[in-house]
């Protein structure tokens, strides 16, 4: 009888332990897809036509239009900053001005909180600081501290060579950058991937 019981107990743990395997495969199945929705809550796509539209007309990769908009707004269209940004890409109306100027547009500053406007001058703008800087990293860092600023870092030895930046004197736009960098990825990976 104990033999019996013994047998009872180890074929009761064994199929315990097959059940909690064949969960843990199952979980494990799934968790691709669970970390897949989980990133899209985190790194979120709105406004797509527009991006679309923005990228195709400037010729600036989507991922890079995701990832300012994230880092800088996290796609909140009404975003105000302190120094007085706007929306989603935070564009300053002086910023905008030039844009306009560039665009044949006239458009108030508060149209800076139309998705379709805002996309569509940051876009432009990115790819004036492209034409401008060539590498996508410097047009980041102009992006966040100034075109004047990139380029005096970029004539400084201490923090340039080969007309790449060595180094970034600026805290603020050294985490920017890193931040950019990660969204491009997730944006990439996410939705971007061919």
């Amino acid at each position: 009888m104990r033999k019996l019981k013994s047998a009872l107990i180890v074929a009761s743990i064994l199929l315990t332990l097959a059940l909690v395997l064949s969960v843990v495969l199952a979980v494990i199945d799934f968790l691709p897809e669970v970390m897949d929705s989980v990133d899209k809550l985190t790194y979120p796509l709105e406004f797509e036509s527009e991006i679309n539209a923005a990228a195709e007309e400037f010729s600036v990769p989507k991922d890079v239009i995701c990832a300012v908009i994230y880092v800088e707004s996290s796609f909140d269209k009404d975003a105000v900053s302190s120094a007085g940004a706007r929306g989603l890409m935070q564009i300053m109306p002086s910023t905008f001005a030039d844009i306009q100027k560039a665009l044949k547009t006239e458009h108030t500053d508060d149209d800076l909180f139309d998705p379709a406007v805002n996309i569509r001058a940051g876009t432009y703008y990115l790819s004036y600081l492209y034409r401008q800087l060539g590498d996508w990293q410097l047009v980041h860092a102009a992006y966040n501290a100034g075109i004047g600023t990139v380029w005096g870092w970029l004539d400084n030895e201490n923090y340039s060579k080969d007309g790449k930046l060595t180094e970034i004197p600026y805290k603020e736009t050294k985490n920017y950058l890193e931040k950019i960098e990660l969204a491009k990825e997730k944006y990439k990976e996410l939705y971007f991937t061919e």
